[in-house]
């Protein structure tokens, strides 16, 4: 339940400052992100190819969206 407060909170923080499709994609990185790494530490699940590969293109995504505005 925390978390799910947690992650409106920085939902909420994220669209006083940017728009809405970086504050969106921002969440969801950080939400995959957050799992992918909570998967890797604790069941020792390593990651794939695709779940880097995903990670990678969501933040270049990111990067990209940043430095054009």
């Amino acid at each position: 339940m925390m978390a799910w407060v947690l992650g409106l909170l920085c939902l909420a923080a994220t669209l006083k400052g940017q728009n809405i499709a970086l504050a969106t994609l921002t969440i969801v990185l950080f939400n995959v992100g957050t799992l992918a790494l909570l998967e890797w530490l604790l069941f020792h699940n390593p990651l794939t190819i695709q779940q880097i590969t995903g990670l990678l293109l969501g933040m270049s995504a990111l990067i990209l969206l940043e430095t054009s505005s």
